[in-house]
């Protein structure tokens, strides 16, 4: 008894595995290729990149799981249907509720890496990755400046004719429309276009980046009086770098990026940034979604073992029927889910479409049915 369940658990296991990394590799590098503007403009190291795109998995990994265990479960239990596995040991007494349980087994830890990913893994590599891009944009230690390109740091924009090995910049023109008072201007000011003969980045004793300009000068735009460009010489001119960092509050959380206890916390103190409903909302979908992998392992089995194996293209029946299923189950759990975020008069159609279709599976798969009177070899 033993023997064949850890036999079927084990290659469920197994072509899991590997319809997970093979589907999360397809869809992860989609967006990995996203995120090669790191390299290129702000030049971030690898390791650095690697890290920003390793903090996208687990988001990826709460919707590839429950379709590859639907996958999973369809692929392996139909091999086993064209071995006759399934028939022989049904033949010897075994129930299809035990020829399931390898299924359900692994569907219920999938079930669970799904909870502990959305009520914790998820949120936290959200908000890591978050900070760790804000931190990248506000950070000057990935400036770069070509030879006849213009380099955007934050509200400036610098053109640099010539670069030499030392590191020394030639003919820099800087364009500015956003920070008049980080260079004392007044507060009518528009723009201000500084141009320079050479100019170096050198940090301070305090450590902030520091654009050393030389030769060169300050031409002020005044929008509002519409008069010429007043033009101020200078010999020397520095620019604190650090000052075009962007000054704002730091953005709220998305609902999804809050773990357990925040979420907790948002509903019982009430967050002005969300609404009770917004965050109950949520609540439902972290407390039903990770049940999706136990509910398509369930329908795999049910159609599966519930199919007449001996008629004529029986295995593209059920597996048609299975997938059909399985997908107009998944659509209408989403439309319910973005149905919820405005009325939770839908919240008990949600959870008793779950429990029902869990509970339905089980009897089909015990073999709870309907009593035919047979009656030359006809069902009436």
């Amino acid at each position: 008894m033993r023997l064949y369940k850890r036999y079927i658990f084990q290659k469920l296991l197994r072509t899991l595995l590997i319809t997970v990394i093979t589907i999360a590799s397809a869809i992860w590098l989609t967006k990995v290729i996203r995120l090669l503007e790191f390299i290129t403009e702000e030049g971030v190291g690898v390791l650095v990149f690697l890290k920003l795109s390793l903090y996208l998995l687990p988001s990826l990994l709460i919707f590839i799981v429950p379709l590859s265990i639907f996958f999973t479960v369809m692929g392996v239990y139909n091999k086993l249907v064209e071995n006759h596995e399934i028939t022989i040991l049904q033949n010897t007494g075994i129930t299809k509720f035990s020829i399931a349980k390898p299924a359900i087994f692994l569907s219920i830890i999938a079930s669970i890496f799904c909870y502990i990913a959305v009520w914790y893994v998820i949120p936290k590599f959200n908000n890591d990755f978050r900070f760790l891009k804000r931190n990248i944009r506000n950070s000057y230690s990935s400036i770069v400046f070509d030879e006849g390109t213009f380099s955007r740091v934050k509200n400036i924009t610098i053109y640099v004719n010539k670069k030499d090995e030392q590191g020394n910049l030639y003919g820099l023109m800087i364009y500015d429309n956003a920070v008049s008072d980080y260079m004392h201007m007044s507060e009518d000011d528009k723009h201000t276009l500084v141009s320079a003969q050479k100019a170096h980045v050198f940090l301070d004793n305090n450590n902030n980046r520091i654009l050393k300009l030389f030769s060169g000068n300050i031409q002020k735009f005044y929008g509002h009086n519409k008069v010429l460009p007043e033009t101020i010489y200078f010999e020397e001119y520095a620019i604190n770098l650090d000052n075009y960092k962007v000054r704002r509050m730091d953005p709220h959380k998305k609902l999804s990026n809050l773990n357990l206890l925040e979420l907790y916390s948002a509903y019982r103190d009430g967050y002005l940034l969300y609404t009770e409903q917004n965050i109950m909302a949520e609540i439902h979908y972290r407390l039903t979604f990770p049940l999706l992998s136990l509910i398509f392992a369930c329908i795999g089995c049910v159609f599966i073992l519930n199919s007449n194996f001996d008629r004529v293209g029986g295995k593209k029946v059920y597996i048609r029927n299975a997938s059909v299923f399985g997908i107009l189950f998944m659509s209408v759990c989403i439309y319910l889910y973005k149905i919820i975020e405005t009325n939770n008069i839908f919240v008990p159609v949600l959870y008793s479409l779950i429990g029902l279709t869990i509970m339905l599976c089980l009897v089909f798969l015990n073999e709870v049915k309907l009593k035919y009177k047979i009656r030359g070899g006809k069902k009436k």
